[in-house]
């Protein structure tokens, strides 16, 4: 794993953390009118892997093959 900038991957988890404590606390204040939980474990689970250049590079490649994939099949199927 190679991080985008130095010292970025520790920085992203204390704001994890922040955003863990804060969501807490919303839904220790507001119980039953909204919850954000939601928003912390989204947040846990992606941002790792959006700041893995790896995971990033695969995920480009994927999406440039569908993409590609639809493109060719638009453009066979239009001009048939």
């Amino acid at each position: 794993m190679f991080d985008q900038h130095a010292g970025l991957r520790e920085t992203s988890m204390a704001d994890v953390a922040a955003v863990g404590l804060a969501v807490a606390a919303a839904d220790w204040l507001f119980p039953v009118e909204f919850t954000l939980r939601w928003v912390y474990e989204e947040m846990a689970d992606l941002l790792p892997l959006e700041l893995d250049f790896e995971h990033v590079r695969l995920y480009i490649k994927r999406e440039r093959e569908i993409y590609l994939y639809i493109y060719i099949y638009i453009y066979t199927y239009r001009y048939i």
